[in-house]
């Protein structure tokens, strides 16, 4: 099953080796970078470390607004940051 969620992020699941479900989480912009967790928060956060990660390697000036846009969407998508107070 496969969802865009929020227009930006897209989500799906499918089941692993064991058959228990794994959770893939993208930012439509860079589906390259597609981590998987075992909940949906779980692959969240892997997302945003990954996007922090891509950020703070960029060679490139120009290349880190659209990153800082698509870890902005991703903060916005996070299941756990809607729970909180």
């Amino acid at each position: 099953m496969n969802a865009v969620l929020r227009g930006r992020v897209a989500a799906g699941w499918a089941s692993n080796a064991c058959s228990l479900p794994t959770f893939h989480l993208y930012q439509t912009e860079y589906p390259e970078i597609e981590p998987e967790g075992r909940t949906l928060a779980e692959a969240c956060d892997r997302l945003l470390h990954f996007l922090v990660r891509a950020i703070e390697f960029a060679c490139q000036v120009p290349r880190r607004p659209p990153l800082r846009l698509a870890l902005v969407d991703v903060r916005a998508f996070d299941p756990q940051r809607r729970n909180r107070p």
